[in-house]
């Protein structure tokens, strides 16, 4: 890495290069900026228009035979990315081809939730892309990093490795603000092909279809999303908001803004409830013994499980833990 690397803030920046150009290792004097930018190489609303028409659709059910045969074997192992937490791994997978809906109040961490499982996704060889329209990349992937070395302050040394943990695997799409259906589209379709991302995070729906009232327009989204998902095989992510209601216990479900169609159509629905919001609320209520933090998954079309999982939020490290004593834990050597 060039020394001229100085503040923490202008590395994350330069990290961005590395992440969006994948294969190229761009000199850190660069215009990241340009590189970064993605829709000023892509026409994406036309990638997802000029693609080609389904055919030979109708088939033999013999041609279904080898998969038949995986289906029915009780040692094939369980398919799909696994959360970073060990005691979640037999119960919650995120399989080719769903669509997973992350929803939950404002400010109860779900973004920072799926920054931190995002790292879980690399390290298992499935790259991600992110398509924050209410982060900058640069915010997102400095919580990362902090993330991924267990660190409220990483060094430059640690910087250089997150680079190298993510190079390839890790791609943001930089647009802030409101974006059109279609646009969305090509970049998921971009980056299952081009890319070959396995997860594609959407942060969040209301940046994509912004009027809660506008039913139809978001069941349309959302239909045409799995859709997507199907056909190219990739995993996504749609991050949406609960409505306004008594924070202090999770809304399930039916707290989530907008249609009831968006849960009917979502392979998997998942809500991040925190209990407390700082750590000066948990000192105040005198509680270190139960989980602060939880993923309650009250969906899950090709699993038998639901249910809630207790996490353990950790303030410097920003990171979650799966039990009161868990360790810290550090993504890169």
């Amino acid at each position: 890495m060039n020394e001229r690397l100085e503040a923490f803030d202008e590395s994350a920046e330069k990290a961005q290069v590395v992440n969006i150009r994948g294969h190229e290792q761009p000199h850190p004097d660069d215009a990241y900026l340009d590189a970064l930018m993605m829709t000023s190489k892509v026409n994406f609303a036309d990638y997802a228009v000029h693609r080609e028409s389904d055919k030979d659709n109708i088939k033999d059910t013999k041609s279904y035979f080898d998969e038949l045969k995986l289906l029915l074997d009780p040692n094939q192992p369980v398919a799909g990315s696994t959360l970073p937490w060990t005691k979640t791994h037999e119960n919650l997978r995120f399989r080719d081809g769903e669509v997973t809906m992350w929803h939950g109040y404002s400010g109860h961490k779900k973004s920072m939730v799926l920054g931190y499982v995002s790292l879980g996704f690399i390290q298992q060889n499935a790259p991600v892309c992110i398509a924050s329209m209410e982060m900058k990349p640069v915010k997102t992937l400095a919580r990362m990093l902090k993330q991924a070395t267990g660190t409220t302050k990483p060094t430059e040394y640690a910087l250089e490795k997150f680079i190298d943990f993510a190079s390839n695997k890790l791609w943001m799409y930089d647009r802030q603000g409101t974006i059109t259906p279609e646009t969305l589209f090509g970049v998921i379709y971009y980056a299952a092909d081009q890319l070959k991302c396995k997860h594609f995070i959407i942060d969040s729906l209301m940046r994509v279809v912004p009027d809660e009232d506008d039913y139809n327009a978001q069941k349309n989204f959302v239909i045409r999303l799995c859709d997507i998902a199907l056909e190219t095989g990739i995993h996504i992510h749609m991050v949406h908001h609960n409505r306004k209601g008594d924070e202090s216990k999770a809304a399930g479900s039916q707290g989530a803004k907008g249609t009831g169609a968006i849960k009917d159509n979502v392979h998997n629905a998942i809500e991040v409830w925190t209990k407390y919001k700082d750590l000066k609320a948990r000192e105040k209520a005198e509680d270190f013994e139960t989980p602060d933090t939880y993923i309650l998954c009250t969906k899950q079309r090709e699993g038998e499980w639901e249910g809630a999982i207790g996490l353990y939020f950790d303030e410097l490290s920003l990171q979650f833990r799966g039990g009161k004593d868990g360790r810290v834990r550090s993504w890169i050597r």
